[in-house]
């Protein structure tokens, strides 16, 4: 049987290893220096995959098998001659032989088994005994003797990507290149994809070119999902095992992501699997390192935990505010107002995100794919070219925070100004809380309904130039134009609105006071006599 592994990149001319370069969209040799498009490589992989083909359509006509169709779910299965057929695996109807024809090719590429049954089966039993909940132990020890080993039809998809990126309370969109690498994706309808998932990742070092001396011995399960199905699981996949590589970069959660993945490698392999497959109960353990995961098909809320972030943020105000008012009814109060405005602000847009609980011997459920940093770009002078994207950088959280307390400390200032900087003994300090009263809501508002949104709309950009350097460039967008020039397919986005309020204060930003024409006198007018009204009352 053929030992070598046909998905490795190597290069053409020094056949050194090669690496994809996202910053300039090719592959590139370190050891010789040359450049490989990825138009190349994928052109060398089709063919390598007509020539594994043709060689394998020699092979069916000697090979022993038996196709089998089951009658409930329409699995197809290839059994070994003389194995008890039994029922189907995956929902227990009958199947029933049926001819073998060249259109249940087997895929090119195979991960061989590498334990056994009972191997699998003890490791099955050591993880539900020690880790398991009840239900789970309960589950594991009923259906135990349904144990199976199949080798489990997938996609192995590589390659260069390029991502539209969106944030759900952000009104900008940013689009990215990436490079992904050794995502399997499952092309069976009957098994539950993320049990699969939850046993990855597989180890690619021993994929080998498929031959049918592998499968003597094992059940075969045949892809059963067409091609239009297999295209969006392939997008739902990649963009899924992408977005916590864009979401570490950007340094927040709540994205979306729509990968474009016309430049993807797509090889079927088959992978070894042992499932167990029940109503209400699925198993799976990694036929490979024995990695194990159940599922009860029970669901959770992904987003349950968003309340945490407005819940410190109004105990910190409440701790603050005792230590320095030492009342406990204005601790009380301002409690009250922090997290109205909180709890209003962190959960606006925050749909509830299902989805299914599975328990896993892999602690992280880490997949194994290999992911590049994504690198983004812009429009700059006319021409698309690299960038580096920052949200919070030190002089934009120092500016904010100066200007935070300013407007905070206003009337204290003011005293203090009117004062020459010595003001009487008689200055009473404690009316500057009536000005606390209005001034700390509005700060939340502003920080955490409008300041989290408007770092994402308005980043700081970096261009990279192509020595590796940073310029510094500012990119603007046209007044009133809130998006960005890539769209989104219709049903990935979903614009929000605003309270009025922060509507408000993205108008004067945009348009500044000017925009608002004699409004903003009378906007301005009642805040500038009320504060002043508080200066008064200090005695200033």
């Amino acid at each position: 049987m053929e030992n070598s592994n046909p998905i490795k990149l190597n290069c053409p001319k020094c056949s050194a290893p090669i690496k994809y370069n996202v910053a300039g969209r090719v592959y590139r040799c370190p050891s010789c220096g040359s450049e490989t498009p990825p138009a190349e490589e994928y052109k060398r992989i089709d063919g390598w995959r007509r020539l594994k083909r043709e060689q394998l359509k020699s092979e069916y006509k000697t090979a022993d098998k038996a196709v089998y169709k089951c009658s409930g779910c329409g699995a197809r299965i290839v059994i070994p001659e003389g194995e008890a057929v039994g029922q189907c695996s995956f929902c227990g109807s009958n199947l029933a032989r049926m001819s073998f024809t060249e259109n249940d090719s087997f895929p090119e590429l195979i991960v061989p088994f590498a334990i056994s049954r009972e191997q699998a089966a003890d490791a099955l039993k050591s993880w539900a005994d020690s880790k398991g909940s009840a239900a789970e132990k309960k589950a594991v020890a009923e259906n135990i003797d349904d144990l199976e080993g199949y080798y489990l039809p997938y996609q192995f998809v590589r390659g260069p990507i390029e991502c539209t990126v969106f944030r759900d309370t952000s009104s900008r969109q940013y689009r990215c290149g990436g490079y992904i690498d050794e995502i399997a994706v499952n092309t069976s309808s009957q098994l539950v994809n993320e049990v699969l998932d939850a046993v990855e990742p597989f180890d690619w070092e021993q994929i080998r070119e498929f031959s049918f001396g592998y499968i003597s011995g094992h059940r075969v399960k045949m892809q059963d999902i067409n091609d239009n199905a297999l295209r969006a699981r392939v997008s739902h996949e990649v963009e899924s095992d992408y977005l916590p590589v864009v979401e570490k970069t950007m340094q927040t959660k709540g994205l979306g992501i729509y990968a474009q993945n016309s430049q993807l490698e797509e090889l079927p392999v088959l992978l070894p699997v042992y499932v167990i497959n029940r109503k209400g109960f699925m198993a799976a353990v990694n036929g490979q390192t024995g990695a194990v995961a159940v599922t009860l098909h029970k669901e959770i809320n992904k987003g349950r935990f968003w309340w945490i972030e407005p819940l410190l943020t109004t105990l910190v105000i409440a701790v603050i505010t005792q230590i320095w008012g030492k009342s406990l009814e204005l601790t009380g109060m301002m409690s009250i107002v922090v997290a109205l405005i909180s709890f209003v602000a962190f959960g606006q847009d925050r749909m509830k995100h299902m989805q299914l609980l599975v328990s896993s011997s892999n602690k992280k459920q880490d997949k194994g794919a290999k992911m590049a940093v994504p690198v983004f770009r812009e429009m700059i002078d006319g021409e698309e070219k690299n960038v580096e994207v920052r949200f919070y950088t030190p002089a934009r959280v120092i500016k904010n925070l100066l200007g935070t307390l300013l407007f905070n400390l206003l009337p204290l200032i003011i005293v203090w100004l009117m004062a020459s900087g010595n003001p009487a003994a008689e200055t009473d300090y404690t009316y500057i809380g009536i000005w606390w009263v209005i001034s700390i809501p509005f700060t939340f508002i502003y920080w955490i309904a409008y300041l989290r949104r408007d770092v994402y709309d308005n980043p700081v950009f970096r261009e990279i130039l192509p020595d590796g350097s940073l310029r510094p460039i500012k990119i603007k967008r046209n007044k009133g134009d809130k998006k960005s020039g890539t769209a989104v397919p219709h049903g990935q986005a979903k614009a929000s609105r605003s309270a009025p309020l922060i509507e408000l204060i993205d108008y004067i930003r945009e348009y500044g006071l000017r925009g608002l024409g004699p409004i903003w006198i009378i906007i301005l007018l009642p805040v500038i006599m009320f504060i002043m009204s508080i200066v008064l009352m200090m005695g200033a």
